[in-house]
């Protein structure tokens, strides 16, 4: 039985992870740990169906609720203070990282420098972190459609065959629409993939490609400037490679997390990535394929697509979700946010050399936008009841 952990197991990509699991591997795989912020309904309902050893809980009146409903079923309820995860879960065969943020980094990298595999559809921790991953990366299976793709597409290729990457992109819900006056509830509807607040706005501003171009350049170590990005709003070709001898493959399936997941189990579990668990397959009979140009003047978040202030970007553009989120920033000025952020805080990737450094730094990009009168800046600008935009 190999030995395996969830962390964020309420998020989508972690229910997604339990119903593979608990359809497909039950006899093959255990797992020794779930983890959630605050669902503790989902959580021990988890707990129930998979009967972890334990749990991890980082909201404290929910890690009550927990200990609770689970006192009797010998399942250790912890309270997650940021720091027990990685070293409790040592001894694990993989960890599947499904939570957003920046907060990933640790256990990744924990789990990672152990030698244990990680199954991951965090951004943040490859955009800030990816210079220091970059020695393991080759223990990260990514779970995003558009990596994963391209993961399938260059197995058994020889790096320098490759001379560029495709990621796609839906184009998210706002796609050759208007794009002023933008509501929560309207940015969270994105017209493929059920996501978590944080992703489905990134999706809408087109920032998660901008994050994804980055996770790839680590990923499969290929300079920025041969990724592209294209706008596919049938989202079933999730990402494609240009060889040198001309010719280009796509990786095509059907718009469903769950496929990445399996995947990555069926090689833990056999030792390769292929198994019999298929979710479905495109039906391409009269099935057409549209593909077009990512342009900035549609989508300006792809202006960020050259910086190399990645970590800046990544907390800039945290603080921007979070206005909008809480209704202080119009939606259409996130990118001009961004863009306010990068001006005002930049540092020296060559200072990066230890995780702490990667946090030091979000922290401090954080801060200036918030001190002073930069956040109320920010938001006098940026806020249509306050600038008149």
């Amino acid at each position: 039985m190999k030995k395996i952990s969830i962390l964020g197991s309420t998020g989508s990509v972690g229910c997604q992870s339990v119903d593979v699991i608990s359809r497909f591997y039950r006899d093959t795989i255990k797992v020794d740990a779930l983890s959630c912020n605050s669902n503790h309904a989902l959580l021990i309902q988890q707990a129930r169906l998979l009967s972890p050893q334990k749990v991890f809980v980082a909201d404290e009146s929910s890690y009550k609720e927990v200990k609770t409903a689970l006192g009797s079923q010998n399942i250790e309820v912890i309270l997650d203070r940021g720091v027990e995860i990685g070293t409790a879960l040592c001894d694990n065969d993989m960890l599947i990282v499904s939570i957003s943020g920046i907060a990933a980094l640790n256990p990744i990298y924990s789990a990672i420098s152990r030698g244990i595999k990680v199954a991951t559809s965090n951004k943040e921790s490859l955009v800030c972190g990816g210079s220091l991953l970059l020695p393991f990366v080759d223990k990260i299976i990514p779970l995003d459609s558009e990596h994963h793709a391209i993961a399938k597409l260059l197995r058994s290729k020889t790096p320098t065959s490759v001379s560029g990457i495709t990621l796609t992109a839906s184009g998210g819900p706002f796609f050759r629409k208007e794009k002023r006056n933008v509501t929560v509830a309207c940015a969270l509807a994105h017209p493929i993939w059920k996501m978590g607040k944080k992703n489905s706005v990134d999706s809408a501003t087109m920032m998660n490609k901008v994050l994804e171009v980055v996770e790839a350049h680590y990923l499969f170590r290929i300079p920025k400037e041969k990724i592209s990005v294209l706008i596919h709003p049938e989202a079933l070709i999730h990402g494609m490679v240009d060889f040198l001898d001309g010719s280009q493959h796509a990786f095509i399936s059907l718009p469903d997390m769950r496929i990445g997941i399996n995947n990555a189990l069926a090689g833990l579990v056999d030792g390769g990535y292929e198994n019999t668990y298929a979710y479905g397959r495109v039906p391409l009979v009269m099935r057409k394929l549209t593909f077009y140009a990512a342009k900035e003047e549609e989508f300006r978040a792809l202006k960020f697509l050259g910086t190399d202030q990645e970590i800046v970007l990544s907390a800039v553009n945290d603080l921007a979700v979070e206005d909008f989120l809480a209704g202080k920033l119009d939606f259409h000025s996130i990118p001009d946010f961004i863009s306010s952020g990068l001006d005002r805080f930049q540092y020296n990737k060559a200072d990066v050399k230890n995780i702490g450094d990667v946090f030091s730094i979000y922290g401090k990009a954080q801060r200036v936008c918030r001190s002073g009168n930069s956040r109320s800046f920010f938001t006098k600008r940026y806020h249509p009841l306050v600038s008149g935009a």
